[in-house]
């Protein structure tokens, strides 16, 4: 049951020379960038983020409409009819871990499902963002409340960056998911 739930995330544990910068370091960049706005933000003190009218909420009606878009993505990619899709990336091609009859190897992706893995976990995140959003602006002055004074600033600041992090990854990979579908696709191997 719990392998269903983390299945998604799947797509994290694809090896590829330039993955880890699109997954993680771009998005720990502008997570940074925001939080220094959020925090930095003059002398009239922070923008709000959990609070009604906040940037949660903002970007949570942005977000709640992306799962449906996701999953529309990933079953056109799943009954694409291009051969191309199938043969393998080219080097240096992108591989997984995965279980043949019980010991763990690496394979080579093809298109198809390098781009499912990514749909996949695209559509995932962006529940799971809807999820944080929807807790994170209903129950943060309940938790401001019982939580001791000096750590509101502490609780307020890591859930502002987690949230963050989790958003700008999905925007940086969706980017580069419609590089791939719009231009990368369509060239030629080289």
């Amino acid at each position: 049951m719990i392998e269903l739930l983390i299945r998604p995330f799947f797509y994290l544990k694809i090896k590829h020379q330039f993955k880890a910068k699109a997954d993680f370091a771009l998005p720990a960049m502008l997570t940074l960038l925001t939080l220094c706005a959020i925090y930095g933000a003059g002398r009239g003190g922070a923008i709000s983020v959990w609070s009604s009218g906040g940037l949660a909420e903002r970007i949570l009606s942005f977000v709640q409409g992306l799962p449906g878009f996701y999953i529309a993505a990933l079953a056109a990619i799943a009954t694409f009819n291009k051969l191309d899709i199938d043969k393998k990336m080219p080097a240096p091609a992108p591989k997984i871990q995965i279980q043949v009859r019980g010991v763990d190897q690496y394979i080579e992706l093809t298109r198809r499902r390098f781009l499912c893995l990514m749909f996949a976990f695209l559509t995932a995140e962006s529940i799971l963002l809807v999820i944080i959003s929807i807790f994170g602006t209903t129950m943060h002055s309940s938790v401001a409340a019982i939580v001791p004074p000096g750590a509101v600033l502490y609780l307020h600041v890591v859930s502002a960056a987690l949230f963050f992090f989790l958003f700008w990854q999905m925007v940086v990979i969706t980017l580069w998911g419609l590089y791939y579908l719009g231009d990368r696709l369509h060239q030629v191997d080289v």
